[in-house]
């Protein structure tokens, strides 16, 4: 059926085309009136020689031809005997004089004509398009790396496009740019950034919206914290729980980590509307949610999903908890302290500290037992603030360590020379003594979604001279972070995040930009069942498992690969994501703690 819908597709679009573009039909003499439309009436071009824009011409009825008497520029095509919608590029020479200059292109079709506008500014000046909505915020954006961006310095011979979307306007600036590598990274050799920028409308109030850089609001939640996505064929999508928040609605429904959601409503999960369903998933703005669970199994060496249950959800105000599971282990003798951190957050609204509270409960528990050793989960950990990341290293490192150095923040120059000390160094608190539990050995159990703070707290212990063990898979390798800046601009408030500044430890290291290499392999995703996965804690859950048998067996380094789990033969690809309203591993200079 698909095949057959597709052909049709293909035939309609054939046909469309021939509409589009057929030769021009004689109406005869005693009718020569057209109609022209240009997609704009003006443009603006930079000065540079092989600067262009671009416009739609469209005609319904005759060919069109342009008419112009500026030497300094080119359209192509210049005429048509074509109908519909044509392309056409306005190609200009340099412009040496630092006086702008104007020409008006005249487009005529039959005895209609439209003008259009072309404007190529002066040498070294920008090209703007003061009529773009977006075009005062591209502007202040533009500013605002100059002056704080890392690589500030190639911004000197940059000429932005401001007549483009907020959201287009970080890509067309940044990612043409030559030694800014680390600033962003590759999916399928697609470049992307770290640096990012969200809007709402002044007037809007939305439950799900961080209001404060690292606090969350607390929002209408099902209680499912993470997910992770699975392409079962070319358009369909699963969902899988990776983890769940801890007295939520999913755990009194009884979803398990590892189950699989099919849909959501009885709506299919695509590769289209997959963004749109995780964000009605975990960003609910109130009410109830039917999710179809599916099953998988394997039967004679193929791999299968059927539906296993539906599950009816409410909301419930509970926001997003990061410490999602933790426990004390008694292992062959020792004690063993584990907790599953799923974010750099500090608090909520009503209360800014009150996950960095939650956090240290859990380490005070560990000081009142008397743990042994260590493991920190920080799998599904992308990152958060500067301030959640000194506080759980003054937790974690030697006790005489606290009040270090622990990091340092490098930014561009101009920061560098202006900027005080405070907010250049990261020293371990020594208001945490009682909550430290004094570590010369740690596990940190991490995947490829383990980015920034998650990172910066593993080469921090390393700085310090703590024996560090990493289970699990190679980690994003991100090595910068961003400051956080907010303002108005024409009726909306805009969120920007650009780098600025690069991370290095007590020993002067930052060499993690690929990634942070596990000493033990261990990929969970290996097991596709849906009971393959034990929940965040269990000493049977394979990445913990194995960091449990290294704390009593042999820990010398080697990079082994490990068979977790039964490997099923399967023909599903896991797809990359990420979280669109995380904080995307950005860290806060202006949220380093001082005593």
């Amino acid at each position: 059926m698909r095949k057959i819908i597709n052909n049709l597709f293909v035939v309609l679009l054939m046909a469309c085309a021939v509409v589009g573009c057929k030769e021009e039909v004689d109406y005869g003499d005693h009718d020569r009136t057209s109609v022209v439309t240009l997609s704009k009436s003006a443009v603006n071009i930079g000065w540079e020689g092989g600067s262009s824009a671009e416009i739609t011409v469209t005609v319904p009825r005759f060919g069109w031809k342009a008419e112009y008497d500026a030497h300094w520029l080119s359209v192509t095509p210049d005429t048509t005997n074509l109908v519909g919608s044509t392309q056409v590029t306005l190609l200009v020479m340099e412009n040496t004089s630092e006086e702008p200059r104007e020409a008006v292109v005249t487009f005529l079709s039959g005895n209609v004509e439209q003008k259009l506008n072309v404007k190529q500014v002066g040498y070294g000046q920008i090209a703007s398009d003061v009529n773009h909505p977006d075009g005062n915020a591209n502007k202040w954006m533009f500013e605002v790396l100059k002056e704080r961006y890392l690589w500030n310095t190639l911004l000197e011979d940059a000429y932005p496009d401001y007549a483009c979307n907020y959201n287009n306007f970080l890509a067309n600036t940044l990612i043409p740019l030559k030694g800014n590598e680390l600033d962003g990274g590759r999916i399928d050799g697609a470049r992307y950034l770290y640096s990012t920028v969200s809007r709402v409308p002044a007037s809007a109030t939305r439950s799900g919206e961080q209001t404060r850089a690292g606090v969350s609001t607390l929002y209408p939640s099902f209680g499912i914290a993470t997910i992770g996505l699975v392409s079962v064929d070319e358009d369909l999508v699963y969902l899988r729980v990776t983890s769940i928040n801890p007295e939520s609605p999913a755990e009194r429904a009884e979803i398990q980590r590892g189950e699989y959601i099919g849909e959501i409503n009885g709506e299919e999960i695509t590769r289209v509307n997959v963004n749109a369903m995780c964000n009605k998933l975990l960003y609910p703005n109130g009410g109830s949610i039917q999710l179809t669970m599916m099953r998988s199994s394997e039967f004679q060496g193929e791999f299968y999903f059927s539906e296993d249950r539906k599950v009816n959800l409410s909301t419930a105000n509970i926001g997003n908890n990061p410490v999602v599971a933790y426990s004390i282990l008694e292992h062959v003798g020792k004690k063993v302290g584990y907790v599953a951190y799923n974010s750099f957050v500090s608090g909520v609204t009503s209360n800014p500290t009150a996950y960095d509270l939650e956090l240290q409960n859990v380490f005070d528990e560990f000081v009142a037992e008397g743990i042994d050793e260590l493991v920190v989960d920080l799998r599904y950990n992308n990152g958060g603030l500067v301030s959640s990341c000194q506080k759980l290293c003054s937790m974690i490192a030697p006790s005489d360590k606290l009040g270090e150095v622990a990091f340092t923040l490098r930014h561009n120059e101009q920061l560098e020379a202006t900027l005080p000390e405070s907010q250049k160094q990261v020293k371990l608190l020594t208001s945490y003594a009682e909550s430290n539990v004094n570590m010369s050995r740690v596990y940190f159990i991490v995947s490829d979604q383990s980015a920034s703070a998650s990172e910066m707290v593993i080469v921090g212990m390393e700085g310090l001279g703590v024996d560090v063990t990493v289970v699990g898979l190679t980690t994003e390798g991100k090595n910068v972070g961003m400051e956080v800046i907010t303002k108005y601009v024409d009726g909306y408030n805009y969120e920007f995040s650009p780098v600025t500044f690069q991370i290095f430890n007590a020993k002067d290291e930052s060499n993690y930009s690929t990634g942070i290499r596990a000493d033990y392999e261990v990929d969970e995703w290996g097991d596709l069942r849906s009971d393959g996965w034990k929940p965040l804690g269990d000493p049977e859950e394979v990445m913990l498992n194995m960091a449990l048998n290294l704390i009593t067996g042999n820990t010398t380094r080697s990079f082994v690969e490990v068979s977790p789990a039964p490997q099923i033969q399967n023909r599903f690809e896991r797809l990359k994501y990420n979280d669109p309203k995380a904080l995307r591993g950005a860290l806060l200079t202006s949220e380093v703690e001082q005593e």
